[in-house]
């Protein structure tokens, strides 16, 4: 396996301009880089997916530019169907709403919380949980703003 770790590697070094292209300066582009191979070395049957579907997905994280790396929680590379796929991970959707002027906000409700809600365009979320409750979860509940 290092053996294919090292080919695909290889492979990727040469996208390296497109890459830094894509990225925009949201992350250095040997961030992206090293998130990309951690992806593939942390799941091994990536390696077996289409290349060029590894490729695109790599190229994707980098036009939103997020780390695959597992770690953060901003993307993922998921094998599927003998294609690599991205997929991006809520913290993922946190980054790019934070690089758009949005707050984003959310938890759950458990049982025993004081917990009030509105619809419409004067809409609100009030919530008081109690502190170091394990009661049982009933909603949830996010907001961006």
């Amino acid at each position: 396996m290092a053996n294919e770790v090292a080919i695909f590697e290889n492979t990727l070094r040469p996208l390296t301009p497109r890459f830094e292209q894509a990225l925009g300066g949201v992350m250095p582009v040997a961030k992206l880089m090293r998130s990309i191979m951690i992806s593939v070395e942390r799941t091994p049957k990536l390696l077996n997916a289409d290349r060029q579907s590894l490729l695109n997905a790599a190229m994707s994280a980098a036009c939103l530019g997020l780390e695959v790396d597992g770690v953060t929680g901003q993307a993922f590379f998921v094998p599927f169907a003998n294609r690599a796929q991205l997929i991006i991970g809520y913290k993922g959707m946190n980054t790019l709403a934070a690089r758009s002027g949005f707050t984003v906000q959310g938890d759950v409700v458990r049982e025993g919380d004081a917990f009030d809600f509105e619809l419409g365009d004067r809409g609100f979320v009030r919530h008081k949980p109690q502190l170091g409750s394990q009661a049982p979860i009933i909603a949830s509940w996010a907001t961006a703003s």
